[in-house]
């Protein structure tokens, strides 16, 4: 069964068009734009209210990931990165990178990954 909703939306183009979203989320609940949507906007009132709950970019992510101190994350479905577990044979020190296919191909980046 199909159910419809009239809506009055006060505002044309995109404001409109979110002004409609938010009106219509009770039949919307399921959709994953809306639920993707209410996700990011958890994120910009983070930011925000500057509340220090959040992290951007994939190395201050895996560290709280690891740590276990992550209620949501957000990734970006075509993310493509690699993980690098470099390791000085002389110190025994050990480091991780995530890097991406650009990352990689930097000059100096190149040089660290020459043994791979």
């Amino acid at each position: 069964m199909i159910s419809l909703k009239l809506l009055d939306i006060s505002y044309g183009g995109e404001t409109g068009f979110n002004q409609a979203i938010e009106q219509s989320l009770d039949i919307l609940a399921d959709l994953k734009f809306v639920q993707q949507k209410r996700l990011i906007d958890k994120l910009f009132e983070e930011i925000n209210q500057d509340t220090k709950k959040y992290v951007f970019g994939v190395e201050d992510t895996m560290k709280v990931l690891e740590m276990g101190a992550i209620q949501t994350l957000i990734v970006w479905e075509n993310l493509e990165v690699n993980l690098y577990v470099l390791k000085n044979s002389a110190t025994d020190e050990i480091v991780i990178k995530h890097l991406s296919k650009e990352q990689e191909g930097d000059e100096e980046t190149s040089k660290i990954l020459s043994w791979k």
